[in-house]
């Protein structure tokens, strides 16, 4: 390599340390389900003791703050202070209040759960849980890929012919239930866990039209509204890629009036990040050193 392109990518290096240095970063942790089951077919779920360790690492060793602080100060470009956490949780399992809501009061970790609306109040199951199920063993990667870019009505008719082909009916087991109303209120009403929107149906919303993102998006922010009483500020998309969130997706969830929106793409959360695509990093079963060790590694991509 010649000596000029060296010094560029020391220089673009030296800058981009303190840009960090002065700006600050934050890790937005994103979780699914807190629960000990065998049954775990998507690699969603973290044991609640695992979780627990995870938990007591960040309330001991960084400054775990709230989705919404870390919307405020992007929105303000505020430096972001230093080994700021943010904990998310996607979906709207029962287990957020049975198992995770006790972790983070015990800890005193504050954290926001994204619910998408349209199983609560039903027995229903999301639809992945219902088509590992109709499935079995025949996992079709295909299938999954197509059900996930449909329509609700349309997902809905997918999910009937196959369990008519397989001979069974769609599962509603508890394991696998969502919050109710009430649940979602008593979750709230903690004051550690504020409630963000997640979809109605949870599908891949730049596979759809601009109508039809727009019921999805500001669907679910009226349904939560109406439950909580009272104004739901953030919003996640479901899955990634460019079928799940476009520009136009993007466009939509700002002009419904969330204060930010976040993504499923790996990163950090800078000052001068977009506020509507604020990165996660997936979160696994590690233990509480492995944790800290990820946490700490993932902390230096940004410097």
């Amino acid at each position: 390599m010649s000596e000029a392109p060296t010094a560029r990518i020391l220089l673009g290096n030296a800058a981009r340390k303190a840009r960090t240095a002065i700006g600050g970063s934050a890790l937005v942790l994103m979780y699914h389900r807190v629960i000990a089951t065998s049954h775990d077919p998507y690699g969603l779920a973290i044991r609640p003791e695992v979780f627990d360790a995870q938990i007591k690492t960040l309330a001991e060793g960084y400054r775990v703050i709230t989705a919404a602080e870390l919307c405020g100060l992007i929105a303000h470009r505020r430096r972001i202070p230093p080994r700021s956490v943010v904990v998310t949780f996607d979906d709207g399992y029962h287990d957020l209040l049975s198992n995770v809501n006790p972790i983070l009061e015990r800890n005193g970790v504050p954290a926001t759960a994204f619910v998408s609306t349209s199983e609560i109040g039903s027995s229903s199951e999301r639809w992945w849980d219902e088509l590992a199920y109709l499935e079995g063993t025949e996992r079709d990667p295909a299938r999954y890929a197509l059900l996930r870019t449909l329509d609700a009505p349309a997902r809905e008719a997918a999910l009937d012919e196959l369990a008519a082909d397989r001979g069974l009916k769609r599962p509603t087991r508890a394991e696998n239930r969502t919050l109710s109303a009430a649940e979602i209120v008593r979750l709230a009403s903690g004051g550690l866990v504020e409630i963000g929107a997640h979809t109605v149906s949870h599908g891949a919303l730049a596979a759809l039209t601009p109508d039809a993102q727009r019921r999805e998006i500001q669907g679910s922010k009226a349904a939560l509204e109406d439950v909580l009483g009272k104004a739901v500020t953030l919003f996640s998309y479901p899955f990634g890629g460019p079928d799940a969130v476009s520009d136009v997706t993007r466009r939509l969830v700002a002009e419904a009036g969330f204060a930010g929106a976040f993504a499923t793409d790996f990163g950090l959360a800078f000052p001068w990040s977009s506020r509507f695509a604020i990165p996660r990093c997936s979160m696994s079963a590690l233990s509480a050193e492995q944790f800290s060790a990820q946490i700490d590694q993932w902390f230096a991509l940004g410097r």
